[in-house]
């Protein structure tokens, strides 16, 4: 098989398998192979299959839509195109009969209950260590299933299995250069594929009370208990042990890492993300009532630290509730602490790369002057602990523009101070740079509440953030007529019209045992309709190009908008901190959250419009940085092209370069060079064969973009803008290590 064209086959197969697999039968009892794998198992993902499945979530929203006679028969359609179109592949690339299997098997993964585990690896007193298992119940079908196998392994350059003897039963073995050596085959009703002889044994011996199983472990039992695991509801389980995992790679760190201070920065990057204090990882999802509870669990020793500690504990009270409307497009509370988020940052930072700290630092303050304020003390610190966000049709917006966050605040007046103060100094900062935009702070009066909001001219600025204050909060948007629907619902809004009279909201709240720290909403049926407006043409353009390829396949295979979106709901999120660790669980139609077209859009744009106001000034500072950078890229193509010609030696000067029409005089002059010379300092000597990456080939004259730094060609023909400081060392050291060959 060409490595390449097998991918694709193996790829599309898949898809062909996923798409074409739907709810089976009645079945049994639910297998939970947890309970034949090890208590010491380190990894573990169990799945109950699409068979069991789909008579457990039947009566969901994700079933019922599945069970729609439009969706059926257009995962029919697929399933058949795509085979269709991967037979005529097969054909060439790995036979008709080696096809069949692979496509046999990957439905009876998908339908049938297993299990992926790695037990152990590292090393042993004895040598390597490697214990890992995918284990199958597949009844009648194990034997055919290993006969698929083996047929899908004579197309693999690898040497045929040979028979073996396992824990009593007949296996195979494969000669793979693995520790403990590879076995597979079936054995009652199960498939089974191990790492080690131990494996096999523990996943074909009948369970035991005396042998602790990872179902019955202190850390898994207290994760399902978390996660109010039930084994008949249960569709899939995912189980990290986070401990075991950094145990291991503290023994396996030393071999691929020798230096001592890059194996410090390692565990320092662990501490500082708090992974050190975490024990295990525990993930389930399970169909209940109408929809899907998904819910991870992360078990901490002792209280939560590093960035896992940035939530707060505080949980969302009702009020914050009421601020949103019953029925929004999207909406979010969450309890977070701004200043700790800065200091922990900056305390991981400092950890991990002392220089990068300093200069960070160094950059803090250096903004801090010129706005004269503090930025924890006058800005992040007065940002309290409550943030409210959402979009709702009363807010009049059109996708994302309706966006409004609310934030309590132990100061709002003093936080709106800040604000001007930044908004004065980005003003200057505009002036200076282009004389004909101008950044300007305007008000207006509604209901007893100044607005304020930024007024640009000269660009066409989409968008006018707003704020006010009210209370102890601050309300903001993407322009007035948001603030003051906002103040309308402050002050006008009655007790029926809050997030927590919305019926989706209650029965996902019951559903998920309350509210946490942080809550999460999005009316998944409002974000399909809108991905739908958006996927069908796109789908259309997709088909017709798959149809000149053979995809038997075209748009009115789709199912419409309404099949899709009548059974949804609303999909509610939650995190929690427990006193073990923390717990963040979500209740939808969907296994997963479908954010619309407003909440993706609007969250980037919200962050986008935030560094854009202060970049504006910028703009045309950094678009000539770029140009230039591109102009030190096409100096380091005519170095390459002339080391080729000239035995691997690299020009003596760009004059030559320029001589002998590798680049032009255009490309030695840069956008932000007002003296209309060479705007490029070249540095000879270098030789292809033995030029360092980080060797400085060529770079700007530093009198050019106002001591900020210069843009710099290195060895590996990369262009980077580089600090001051950062660049006087490298070109120092560049230039000695030319000496000290040149002394050769």
């Amino acid at each position: 098989m060409h490595s390449k064209s097998g991918v694709r086959v193996v790829m599309l197969l898949g898809m062909g398998a996923v798409l074409g697999v739907m709810p089976g039968q009645s079945v049994g009892q639910p297998v939970d192979f947890a309970e034949r794998m090890p208590a010491e198992t380190l990894l573990y993902l169990g799945w109950t299959g699409c068979d069991y499945a789909g008579v457990a979530a039947k009566d969901t929203a994700m079933g019922r839509t599945l069970a729609d006679p439009q969706v059926r028969r257009f995962f029919g359609d697929l399933d058949q195109a795509l085979d269709g179109l991967l037979r005529q592949a097969a054909v060439e690339e790995v036979g008709v009969e080696a096809y069949d299997a692979a496509r046999r098997m990957v439905f009876d993964i998908f339908r049938h209950p297993g299990a992926l585990a790695v037990i152990d690896f590292g090393f042993g007193e004895s040598g390597p260590i490697a214990q890992a298992a995918l284990v199958l119940e597949l009844g009648d079908r194990a034997r055919g299933f290993a006969a698929d196998f083996r047929t899908v392994l004579d197309k693999t350059p690898l040497p045929p299995p040979q028979p073996a003897t396992v824990a009593g039963r007949s296996m195979e073995q494969l000669f793979v250069p693995v520790p403990g050596g590879v076995f597979f085959g079936a054995a009652d009703g199960k498939f089974v594929l191990a790492v080690g002889t131990e494996t096999v044994q523990r996943l074909l011996a009948s369970p035991s009370d005396d042998t602790p199983s990872l179902a019955g472990s202190p850390q898994m039992a207290l994760s399902r208990k978390q996660l109010n695991s039930d084994p008949h509801t249960r569709g899939m389980c995912l189980y990290l042990d986070v401990a075991g995992l950094l145990e291991r790679a503290r023994m396996l760190v030393p071999m691929f890492v020798q230096e001592q201070d890059k194996q410090a920065l390692i565990w320092q990057l662990v501490d500082g993300l708090g992974l050190s204090s975490l024990r295990s990882l525990c993930w389930e999802l399970h169909y209940r009532g109408a929809g899907c509870y998904s819910a991870v669990f992360l078990h901490t020793e002792g209280p939560p630290k590093g960035l896992l500690a940035i939530g707060s504990a505080t949980p969302v009270a009702e009020d914050d509730l009421a601020l949103i409307p019953k029925e929004p497009y999207w909406g979010t509370v969450f309890s977070i602490e701004p200043g700790r988020i800065y200091a922990e940052a900056m305390s991981l930072m400092k950890q991990i790369d002392a220089e990068a700290h300093q200069e960070a630092a160094d950059l803090v303050a250096e903004l801090e002057k010129s706005l004269a304020l503090r930025l924890d003390e006058d800005l992040l610190d007065l940002i309290g602990s409550t943030v409210v966000a959402y979009d709702a049709a009363e807010n009049g917006g059109l996708w994302f523009t309706g966006t409004t966050v609310i934030a309590d605040s132990t100061d709002p007046e003093r936080l709106q101070g800040s604000i001007r103060k930044i908004i004065q100094a980005v003003a200057r900062m505009v002036a200076e740079e282009d004389e004909d935009v101008s950044l300007g702070l305007s008000s207006t009066s509604y209901r007893d509440h100044r607005i304020e909001y930024l007024n640009l001219t000269g660009v066409p600025m989409p968008v006018a953030p707003a704020w006010t204050v009210h209370q102890k909060r601050i309300v903001v948007g993407l322009y007035p007529q948001m603030v003051m629907a906002a103040v309308d619902r402050l002050l006008d809004a009655s007790p029926e019209d809050s997030l927590a009279t919305n019926p989706d909201f209650a029965r996902a709240r019951k559903t998920l045992g309350g509210l946490g720290s942080s809550v999460t909403y999005l009316d998944t049926r409002r974000a399909i309709e809108q991905l739908y407006a958006v996927a069908l043409p796109l789908a259309q353009m997709g088909l017709s190009m798959g149809q000149s390829e053979g995809l038997k396949l075209d748009v009115s295979s789709l199912p419409g908008r309404r099949p899709l979106t009548q059974h949804l709901f609303a999909h509610v999120s939650t995190a929690k901190r427990e006193e073990s660790g923390v717990l963040c669980s979500s209740y939808g139609p969907l296994p997963f959250g479908v954010p619309s077209v407003a909440e993706s859009a609007g969250g980037t744009t919200v962050m986008a419009t935030a560094i854009l106001l202060p970049s504006l000034s910028r703009a045309r500072a950094l678009s000539k940085r770029v140009v230039s950078a591109t102009n030190l890229r096409i100096v380091g193509q005519g170095c390459l092209v002339y080391a080729n010609d000239h035995n691997e030696a690299f020009p003596p000067d760009l004059q030559t370069l320029l001589d002998e029409g590798y680049l032009t005089a255009e490309n030695l002059r840069a956008p932000n060079d007002e003296t209309g010379g060479v705007s490029y300092v070249y540095i000879a000597g270098h030789h292809a064969a033995h030029v360092r990456w980080d060797s400085v080939v060529a770079h700007e004259r530093t009198d050019l973009n106002d001591g900020e730094g210069v843009n710099v060609l290195f060895g590996d023909m990369h262009v980077e803008f580089v600090e001051p400081e950062r660049f006087e060392r490298l070109l120092q050291q560049t230039k000695q290590r030319l000496a000290e060959r040149q002394r050769q």
